[in-house]
This record gives structure tokens, sequence and C-alpha cells, in this order.
């Protein structure tokens, strides 16, 4: 059954919308050093395992109490490392070769052609990076693989929230209202849990702000 599921706890820190530009989104869609640990327009501004996801991690122990876990896209692999020193058999699919190369020791597998079935399956800053025909498959595919999902979704509301959630994202392909959302979970079939991620949550402003790191992509 679908439930909104507010997971992830962002941190009150304000982001400047409107100085990414097309040049920074093309080298972030590489998804190499410039948007792992390159200047802060270009992604994460340095993405560094510096403790930031152990209350994530416990926040998923705590609600679902998995005893495996699939995270799809999972970077670094810091999340899955906090997991796994929770005794949780953690896996993650990555295609970055960039974030391979600078990930934890944790288990990848080469991609979601898999016959295992895990307990939760999470998907951060996934599937609205993806067209909406991709999307409806990815989300399919979450669901075949997990008992239980954990997704985030990019939204809006108005017109002003859709025009800074644009500036803002980097990767954002298929931004869309929560209503329309949900359809979109329905017509694929997905069961499970989702947090929507929209302007007012990341506290976005066209103002001159501080910048904050880490969960700003999601």
């Amino acid at each position: 059954m679908l439930r909104e599921l507010n997971l992830i706890t962002l941190k009150p820190i304000d982001r400047i919308v409107g100085t990414r530009t097309i040049h920074h989104r093309i080298l972030a869609s590489y998804r190499g050093y410039d948007f792992f640990d390159g200047e802060r327009d270009y992604g994460y501004g340095g993405l560094k395992d510096d403790g930031s996801m152990r209350p994530l991690a416990e926040a998923i122990v705590n609600e679902y109490h998995p005893g495996t876990v699939l995270q799809i896209n999972c970077e670094k692999g810091f999340l899955l490392w906090e997991l796994n020193k929770m005794l949780v058999v953690a896996k993650g699919v990555e295609s970055s070769s960039y974030a391979k190369r600078h990930m934890k020791e944790i288990i990848i597998l080469p991609d979601l052609d898999t016959k295992e079935l895990f307990d939760l399956v999470i998907a951060l800053g996934v599937v609205y990076t993806l067209n909406l025909t991709d999307a409806i498959q990815c989300l399919r595919k979450i669901d075949q693989l997990g008992h239980r999902s954990f997704i985030t979704l990019a939204t809006y509301e108005t017109d002003e929230d859709y025009k800074l959630m644009r500036q803002w994202s980097l990767l954002g392909t298929t931004l869309l209202k929560r209503d329309e959302w949900i359809e979109v979970m329905k017509h694929a079939g997905y069961s499970s849990d989702y947090q929507f991620i929209d302007a007012k949550a990341l506290r976005l402003s066209e103002r001159p702000l501080r910048v904050g790191k880490q969960i700003a992509n999601w």
C-alpha cells in the first residue's frame, strides 16, 4: 500500500538557486568528479564520509528492521556502510565509475537484473532523474525487487516552487505535482513508501543565502 513517509530529516540549511547553468548540468550528468567532489554548483561540493548517513541508517533500521537492503544509485556507499555496521546485509547498484573507485568496501551488483529479493529497496534521488517512461519502469522494478521500498520524488505545487526546483536540480528530469506522482505510482503498480522533496523542504530561495552539502541532490 502506498504510504508517504518522511524518513529523511532534511537539514535546515538554505540553498541558493539560479547559479546553476546548462554547463553545470552537462558536467553533473556524467556523475564523475565534478558531481561528487567538484565545486558546489556541479553537485555535492564534496561527498565525504562524515557520519551524516548514520541517522538515516538508524531511521531505516528502526522503521523497517530489514535483514537485507538494496540501494539503487548508492553513490560512494556511505549509507550502505552504515547499514552494514548495524548487521544489515546491504548491497548496492551504481553506474558511476568514479563513485565505484571512491566508495566504501560494500557489495556492488552489476545491475538490477538480479533474482535476489530484498527486505527493503532504497532509491534516493533516482526515479525523478528519469524520463516518465523510464521512471515507470524503474518503479515497477523497485516493487519487484523488494518486500518494501522507500523512494524520494521531486515535486512542486505552485509555479514559483516549480521554478525554484528547476533552477536547483541538476539531474531532475520528471518533476510532477504530488497528485500526479501518486497517479504515476499507482499506474506503475508501486505499492510502498515515498517521500516528497520540494522547494519548501529544501528552503530554496533566489536570495544569496548559505549553501549546504550532502543531501542537496536528493
